[in-house]
């Protein structure tokens, strides 16, 4: 059975070559650029694996009530906000999650991991930008979750 992938960034050219990979590796990974999207898919199927952006734009007036700009710092921390938001659903669906940001930023890295992320599930672009590496990374994420999820 393929392992389902949903990977909310919003600058969809840097991650084509990496969906593409995936798709190759026989997962069935999709990209989606906003807020609306990722919620829309979250709640109507199940993941094995959840990769978060950091920064993301909101980009309608309703993606702006429920992420304000002063309180996500225009975007800065929209990802935080929207793992803290989508946190229990994760967990409830064994969902795996792998946050990636552009650049590090240590204060945002230590917020994910005082809200229960693990220190291995964040990661810059930079770090996985070899696709052995980003492979690696991901097909450990998905065999630890069902090995911890099937005993």
């Amino acid at each position: 059975m393929s392992k389902k992938i949903l990977w909310l960034d919003n600058d969809r050219a840097q991650v084509n070559p990496y969906l593409e990979t995936l798709n190759e590796e026989g997962y069935l990974a999709e990209v989606v650029t906003t807020v609306t999207e990722a919620e829309s898919l979250l709640n109507s199927s199940r993941y094995d694996l959840f990769i978060l952006d950091v920064m993301i734009p909101t980009k309608a007036s309703d993606e702006e009530k429920r992420f304000p700009p002063d309180r996500t710092e225009h975007g800065r921390k929209l990802g935080l906000y929207f793992f803290l938001e989508y946190k229990e659903k994760f967990e409830g669906d064994n969902t795996q999650i792998l946050v990636l940001t552009q650049r590090i930023d240590l204060d945002i890295r230590d917020e994910f991991i005082k809200a229960g992320l693990p220190s291995e599930q964040f990661c810059t672009k930079f770090a996985l930008r070899d696709v052995e590496v980003f492979l690696k990374k991901i097909n450990g994420l998905i065999q630890s979750n069902h090995e911890k999820h099937d005993r």
